[in-house]
C-alpha cells in the first residue's frame, strides 16, 4: 500500500519536536529547582551570566551554558553576539515563576520521570523487578515545595469544608490513607501542629522511608502499613478527618475501602478525596487535559499499589484461593475459580468515584473546585459521616 508521504513527514516532524522539547525541559527543570527564573526577575535587564551566577549562588560556567540552552529554546534572548548579556522579557516572568505554572510545578517531575527510564526498562522485562524502587528525589521535590503546595492547593481545599480548619487548628485526629512517604502528613503537621496524624499505606518500603524521614524532621506523625480494604478494628470512630490523594482509584475495591474509611471516621467526621479528573472511558480519557501526565505517573507507579503480603495473608481466611492463588495484573487480582474478582483500578471518573463513596456509607457527596495546576486537572470529592 502506498504511504501518504505528507502524513508521514508531519508525524516525523512531530516526533522530532517532542524529543527536542524534552531537552528544553532539562533547562526548565534546572531553572525551577535552582530558582534561576526568580533570580532573573530581580536582576536589571539585560544581565550577564556573572550577574545571575552571583544572584543564584551558582557556577558561572554552568549558568552560561544554561542561558545558551534557554536561548536556543527561544525562552531567553541573547542581547549581543558574544553571549555576554541576556534578557528575559518581563511579560514572560509569570509563565516561568508562578507557583502553579507548568515550569514550577510540573517540569521537575517530568525530568524525574525521564531519569527513571533505565530502571523502568528493567521493570518492564518479565524477569525484572516488580516496580521502580527509588523515589527519593520525588519526595525531595515535594518536601522542598510543601509550603507552596499547602498555600496554593491544600489550604483552599481545607477551607472548602465548613468547620474543618477550625477543628484542625485546635487539634484533630487525621488519617492520610495511601500516604506513600507521608508528604501530606508533613504538610498538615507543619501548619496544624496540634493535630494527631496517622499516615497509612500498604507499601512497606514507603512506610519504612516515611519513618526515616519523620525521625530526622522531628514531626509527631505515626506511620503504619495498612490496606484500606481492612483497617484495624480499634480504629472505628477514631478520626475527625480522613483524606486520600490520588489513592482512591488504586483501591482494589473502592466501595469496600470507602466503607472502611466511613467506619474509622467519627460521627460528623469529614472525608476528602483528591483525584485526577480521569474519564473511565479510555477513548475519551486519552484526549483529556492532563492525560499524558497521568499515564506517565501511573507507568512509574505500576506494581506499587498491590496489596501487601501481610494483607494477602489476612485475606486468606476470608476468601478461597484456587491453585492459581493471587494474580496481580493490569486489570486486577483474581482469586481462584470460586473466589472474587476485584478491579485493580477502581472507579476513575466522577460518577463512579461518587458511587463508590456513597456505597461506602456516605450521603450527599460534593464535587468541589480546587486550584488547578497546568497539565494536571484534579477534583475534590467531599463527604461527611452523618
Amino acid at each position: 500500500m502506498a504511504t501518504d508521504v505528507k502524513g508521514d513527514r508531519a508525524f516525523y516532524d512531530r516526533i522530532q519536536s517532542i524529543v527536542h522539547d524534552a531537552s528544553i525541559n532539562t533547562g526548565l527543570a534546572l531553572g525551577s529547582q535552582l530558582g534561576l527564573f526568580k533570580a532573573i526577575t530581580q536582576l536589571k535587564q539585560p544581565f550577564t551570566p556573572e550577574d545571575l551566577a552571583k544572584a543564584s549562588d551558582c557556577k558561572t560556567l554552568y549558568i552560561r551554558q544554561w542561558l545558551l540552552l534557554l536561548t536556543a529554546s527561544d525562552i531567553i534572548e541573547m542581547v549581543d553576539s558574544e553571549a555576554k548579556t541576556f534578557r528575559l522579557a518581563p511579560e514572560r516572568f509569570a509563565a516561568l515563576t508562578s507557583q502553579l505554572s507548568a515550569v514550577q510545578h510540573s517540569s521537575p517531575y517530568v525530568a524525574f520521570y525521564s531519569s527513571k527510564v533505565p530502571e523502568l526498562t528493567k521493570v518492564f522485562q518479565t524477569d525484572g523487578p516488580k516496580s521502580v524502587s527509588d523515589w527519593g528525589y520525588m519526595t525531595e521535590l515535594w518536601q522542598k515545595g510543601r509550603k507552596t503546595v499547602f498555600e496554593t492547593i491544600l489550604k483552599p481545599i481545607i477551607r472548602q469544608i465548613p468547620g474543618l480548619e477550625e477543628k484542625l487548628e485546635v487539634g484533630a485526629r487525621v488519617l492520610d490513607m495511601g500516604c506513600n512517604r507521608g508528604v501530606l502528613c508533613y504538610l498538615i503537621a507543619d501548619f496544624y501542629p496540634k493535630c494527631v496524624i496517622t499516615g497509612a499505606d500498604p507499601d512497606k518500603d514507603a512506610i519504612e522511608a516515611a519513618w526515616k524521614d519523620v525521625q530526622t524532621s522531628g514531626s509527631k506523625i505515626n506511620f503504619e502499613v495498612q490496606n484500606a480494604m481492612k483497617l484495624p478494628e480499634d480504629w472505628s470512630n477514631q478520626f475527625d478527618y480522613v483524606i486520600t490523594v490520588n489513592a482512591l482509584h488504586h483501591f482494589e475495591d473502592a466501595a469496600k475501602g470507602m466503607g472502611e474509611i466511613f467506619r474509622v471516621l467519627k460521627p460528623l467526621g469529614w472525608f476528602s478525596g483528591i483525584e485526577f479528573n480521569i474519564d473511565a472511558d479510555v477513548s475519551r480519557m486519552v484526549k483529556q487535559k492532563g492525560s499524558v501526565a497521568h499515564y506517565c505517573f501511573e507507568l512509574l507507579m505500576k506494581g506499587k499499589h498491590a496489596p501487601s503480603d501481610e494483607f494477602d495473608h489476612k485475606m486468606e481466611g476470608d476468601h478461597h484461593h484456587g491453585d492459581g492463588g493471587h494474580h496481580h495484573g493490569d486489570e486486577g487480582h483474581h482469586h481462584g475459580d470460586g473466589g472474587h474478582h476485584h478491579h485493580h483500578h477502581g472507579p476513575t471518573d466522577f460518577q463512579r468515584m461518587t458511587k463508590a463513596i456513597e456505597d461506602g456509607g456516605f450521603k450527599d457527596v460534593k464535587k468541589l473546585e480546587i486550584p488547578q495546576v497546568e497539565f494536571m486537572e484534579e477534583i475534590h470529592l467531599h463527604a461527611q459521616k452523618l
